[in-house]
């Protein structure tokens, strides 16, 4: 599946399947107004979280583990509605300087409960308790 880049200026930006330059796609996301991630199913939800931990606003499918990952700072949307998609990307458009700079760092502060470091000693936790 490509993935898809909205720049402030409202520019789609595709990257093909297996692009060989992963720091550009970091690079487009945090110069990002929003990134949108429309997904039915989602495992875990690795998109919404690289978008939050660089400070850009998720718009992010109500569905699977989305909401989770995004918390309160991700603007979810029912995934079959494309008037409540349309209302989301209306509400991030009309923010304010203040306003994005607010929902950036709410952004950063979901994705910070989301750490490799974390994962790692729960599971050690739950190995332990099998041995």
């Amino acid at each position: 599946m490509p993935l898809h880049l909205w720049s402030s200026a409202a520019y789609a930006i595709e990257l093909p399947p297996g692009h060989r330059f992963p720091m550009a796609k970091y690079a487009l996301l945090r110069r990002a107004r929003f990134s949108v991630y429309a997904s039915l199913y989602e495992g875990f939800g690795l998109p919404v979280l690289e978008s939050l931990s660089l400070g850009t606003p998720c718009l992010s499918s109500l569905s699977s583990s989305l909401p989770e990952v995004g918390r309160d700072a991700a603007l979810h949307f029912d995934p079959l509605s494309v008037e409540d998609l349309s209302d989301r990307i209306a509400a991030v458009a009309a923010l304010d300087a203040s306003g994005r700079r607010a929902l950036s760092r709410r952004c950063i502060e979901a994705a910070a409960h989301f750490s490799w470091d974390a994962s790692f000693a729960i599971l050690c936790g739950h190995l332990a308790r099998l041995v």
